[in-house]
């Protein structure tokens, strides 16, 4: 979130394609795949939210339909990868999981938010 709203979405999407390429190097391909589609999907979700629905939602709102966001994307990219579509069944569990990590991503992000702005002001990020 820090990323999507203090250095633009071009770099929130780079920092996210890294993170996917990381996943596959490092854990292959299907790990790779549901990395990158989660992370655009929620850095996408982060830049606009942040830009057009802030005052709507404030950090903690946005960090949870960030999360359903992810979890979205990654939804999308199992049915690619298994060619089926019954895979969305665990869109009830995963959007339990999204609102109760976005919502700790949240309050941790609101917290630690002051000392990300000193640091943003430091160096003229």
């Amino acid at each position: 979130m820090f990323a999507a709203g203090s250095i633009g979405l071009p770099s929130a999407l780079a920092i996210a394609a890294v993170k996917g390429c990381f996943a596959f190097v490092t854990r292959g391909f299907t790990a790779g795949i549901m990395s990158l589609s989660g992370g655009v999907f929620s850095a996408l979700a982060m830049y606009l939210l942040l830009r057009h629905a802030n005052k709507i939602f404030g950090l903690i709102g946005i960090s949870v339909l960030s999360a359903l966001c992810h979890n979205i994307g990654q939804l999308f990219a199992a049915i690619f990868i298994t060619g089926t579509a019954s895979i969305a069944y665990y869109a009830p569990a995963l959007a339990v999981f999204g609102i109760a990590t976005g919502a700790v991503t949240g309050i941790i992000f609101r917290a630690v938010m002051p000392a990300l702005q000193k640091v943003t002001n430091h160096f003229h990020l």
